[in-house]
């Protein structure tokens, strides 16, 4: 008798064991987003995490994620920490992740396999969302009203400014002979060799100031011109949504991301939506686009420092 209570006893004691061992079944994978709410473009840190027995987590793989998650982009996924807790071990991964779309993200449950069976699994939580604003204070459909007075035009370097003067000269000179001579194709093949400032500063230079809609449509392809040429991609055949994205990936500073998509936005409004506008508006989008630019060339070709000694 007390040999059967002692084979009973251990049969208990295995059971325990191997119910201690067991997985629970579709457990949670916690996830925290920070921070939950980005601009277009900017990162955020998504932390995973899960406890699990130690068998399990010995066999655990986390996702590949090479495909991102959902419709937002995984830039860089760390490798699987494993630390220690009471009843396993903690496997911990961290994500940055980004979007180019505004609005909510959905980031939908991704699965966490530990072995062979079909409900040994974990997935991160139903409804998951990143929220994603755009970098425009009003999306292009609800432009705020103009202010009374207009904003003030970026710094711009004394330096800077005589050459652009010069140079605008030099292109206004250019035009007028080829124009003079009846070299219609000449000028245009110069006008092609140009540098994307020398050709903003030109077609700036020759906005049609009595015809408001043809005007602002060329001021946005002139600055498009001048975006795709500078930053590589097809800014004249991208819509402002894809151009406020191209600037957003390119780390520009904010401030300079708002007022450039802002322009393109209030040409697309006279352009489309026929807004009321006036010369002296359009302008003042010129002047807006030029500081702009030059602003942009001075951050990516800064001038080099003068050697020493120069005079």
């Amino acid at each position: 008798m007390s040999r059967a209570r002692t084979i009973l006893l251990g049969l208990l004691l295995a059971v325990r064991a191997a119910t201690a061992q067991e997985v629970p079944l579709r457990s949670e994978i916690a996830v925290t987003l920070e921070p939950a709410s980005i601009t277009v473009g900017d990162p955020v840190t998504a932390t995973l995490s899960i406890e699990l027995p130690a068998a399990a987590a010995r066999a655990a793989r986390f996702p590949d994620w090479t495909r991102g998650w959902g419709e937002a982009e995984v830039l860089e996924a760390g490798a699987v920490e494993r630390r220690p807790s009471p009843s396993g071990e903690l496997l911990v991964q961290k994500l940055r992740l980004t979007a180019f779309r505004t609005g909510e993200i959905p980031l939908p449950p991704v699965s966490l396999r530990w072995d062979g069976r079909e409900d040994a699994a974990a997935a991160t939580p139903a409804g998951l969302r990143l929220e994603v604003r755009s970098v425009l204070p009003a999306e292009a459909e609800a432009l705020a009203p103009l202010p009374a007075e207009p904003p003030r035009a970026l710094p711009v370097p004394s330096a800077a400014l005589w050459a652009i003067g010069l140079l605008a000269a030099a292109v206004l000179a250019a035009a007028w002979a080829a124009r003079r001579s009846g070299g219609r194709e000449a000028g245009s093949a110069a006008a092609a060799d140009l540098a994307p400032l020398p050709e903003l500063v030109a077609a700036l230079a020759a906005l049609p100031l009595e015809d408001l809609v043809a005007g602002h449509r060329a001021l946005s392809v002139a600055v498009r011109r001048f975006l795709g040429r500078t930053l590589g991609f097809p800014a004249v055949e991208s819509t402002t949504r894809e151009i406020e994205r191209q600037l957003a990936s390119r780390r520009l500073d904010p401030t300079w991301i708002q007022r450039g998509v802002r322009l393109l936005r209030e040409a697309d409004q006279v352009k489309f939506a026929r807004r009321g506008t006036s010369s002296e508006e359009l302008e003042r989008r010129g002047a807006e686009a030029l500081a702009l630019a030059t602003a942009i060339e001075a951050h990516l070709r800064p001038p080099e420092p003068a050697a020493a000694g120069a005079a």
